[in-house]
């Protein structure tokens, strides 16, 4: 009879043992936020930190919301759960991510109201492996798109409302 486990064990040399430290384990640094790039585009939201001048007469207190290129920290947003619906505040100007739909403007807020009020979708069509979503404002009924280099408010999704989370 022929025995195979024999033929598999190998014999460790014999070598002395020494007590080393164990390698101090890295410190995994949990992300503030998330980020969202547009799939089409490539194009981050970043908060300017810039307040909005309308009028000079003016203040309605909301900064300006921009594309970049680049996901510098001005392009990290926290979720904050709100009531059926999710808040994104910038981890940088503690702002509130809004949208504008009389003025197809995206902006931010010092506190949340019904125009900071957000939904976020998995987009069921993407092929892409990506955690693509959609974001729609839940007071306008509108998803958010880029169109242009600009933001917009469409009312029907279409490959212009998709992002990626990053």
């Amino acid at each position: 009879m022929f025995n195979a486990g024999l033929l598999l064990a190998v014999e460790e040399a014999p070598g002395e043992e020494t007590d080393e430290p164990e390698p101090p384990k890295s410190c995994m640094k949990r992300k503030p936020g998330r980020r969202f790039r547009h799939a089409l585009t490539g194009l981050y939201i970043h908060d300017s930190g810039e307040q909005q001048i309308l009028w000079p007469t003016i203040d309605d207190g909301r900064n300006t919301v921009e594309l970049s290129e680049t996901p510098g920290d001005h392009c990290y947003w926290e979720e904050v759960k709100g009531n059926g619906c999710k808040h994104y505040r910038n981890v940088v100007t503690n702002r509130f991510l809004g949208f504008d739909p009389s003025k197809n403007r995206v902006h931010t807020e010092a506190s949340p109201s019904a125009s900071e009020e957000w939904l976020l979708l998995v987009d069921q069509t993407d092929q892409s492996h990506k955690r693509a979503v959609i974001i729609q404002n839940k007071h306008s009924g509108l998803y958010l798109a880029v169109q242009n280099g600009h933001f917009i408010g469409l009312t029907a999704y279409d490959e212009e409302c998709k992002w990626f989370l990053e």
